[in-house]
């Protein structure tokens, strides 16, 4: 079995917006977190399922249909 991986702590151990950080892996998928802020132009990652999870504050997806 992995072992757990803190989210916070990996967090704090970096500075910046915008830059993905591998904490790990699963199913042979890299895990990563990333500090964001502001807005980020839309864009897509055709090979790649992505999966977000808010740590603190709010995250809006603009999406083609609707939020």
């Amino acid at each position: 079995m992995n072992k757990p991986i803190n989210l916070e702590a990996k967090l704090a151990a970096f500075d910046g917006h915008w830059k993905p950080h591998i904490v790990g892996d699963y199913n042979s998928n890299d895990i990563l977190v990333v500090k964001v802020k502001g807005e980020f132009v839309w864009h897509s990652h055709a090979d790649t399922d992505d999966f977000f999870f808010v740590l603190k504050g709010r995250l809006t997806i603009r999406l083609r249909d609707g939020d």
